[in-house]
């Protein structure tokens, strides 16, 4: 029923009710009427005669109706705002998921989302493909797979949302993985990459511990494998 419908439904069913009230209490002072009059000064007798009994059923009717209209509002009431994002959803359930370990249900929930155009949800399948690599039951063959599948995902989330940090971070992270697999040369190429990512991550979110962490980890790899000159400039906005 339409909110129109039911609030006339409503007015109708008021009606109604407080017009039988009304009625039975009419009747309640018609037969009080007498003894009223003979226990009144002439003037008071005068004057319209409004009798408890008269009003309460009519409160008691309004008050009823009031109570039934206070319940919660129904689907078609809803403001726009407040009607449930489907994409929202999807990531309230998948952080539900995370926060609980369950990495093997994430991963099965989130590839159902594969063709999503939401940076939220591919940065998430991103991360739950990752993880999903690195159990035991996974063969190295098909971690491999993973890792690069990981990267493409994250990659298209960045395109969509350049402006979230998550996105960068991931992207950061799936570009080191991807770097196992191709020498030290790749590593080596890829690090400014992702100090680049790290720092635009950390500059759209200075909270995060995770992007500020791993920024340190880039620093100290490059410090095992590069000379110091090199390090000092990855530290800055220069390239080797």
């Amino acid at each position: 029923m339409s909110a129109y419908g039911l609030a006339h439904s409503r007015l109708i069913n008021f009606i109604s009710r407080s017009t039988s009230a009304i009625w039975k209490g009419l009747k309640v002072v018609r037969r009080m009427r007498p003894f009223t009059r003979q226990a009144s000064p002439p003037t008071v007798a005068k004057l319209p005669l409004v009798h408890p009994v008269w009003v309460l059923p009519i409160v008691q009717a309004w008050w009823g109706q009031q109570s039934s209209t206070s319940a919660t509002p129904t689907q078609e009431e809803k403001a726009p705002e407040e009607q449930t994002n489907p994409m929202q959803q999807v990531i309230v359930e998948a952080d539900e998921l995370y926060s609980v370990g369950d990495t093997v249900q994430l991963y099965h929930f989130l590839i159902q989302h594969k063709d999503s155009d939401d940076a939220g949800i591919l940065w998430r399948l991103a991360r739950a493909i990752r993880d999903y690599s690195h159990l035991s039951t996974c063969t190295p063959e098909d971690r491999k797979t993973l890792i690069y599948q990981a990267l493409q995902f994250v990659e298209k989330a960045l395109h969509i949302n350049p402006k979230n940090f998550a996105c960068h971070k991931w992207y950061a992270i799936c570009i080191s993985d991807v770097g196992d697999y191709e020498g030290t040369k790749a590593k080596i190429a890829n690090a400014y990459i992702i100090r680049d990512h790290f720092k635009e991550a950390i500059a759209l979110n200075p909270e995060d511990a995770t992007s500020i962490h791993l920024l340190g980890l880039c620093g100290s790899w490059f410090l095992q494998h590069e000379p110091v000159d090199a390090w000092e400039d990855v530290c800055t906005s220069g390239k080797p």
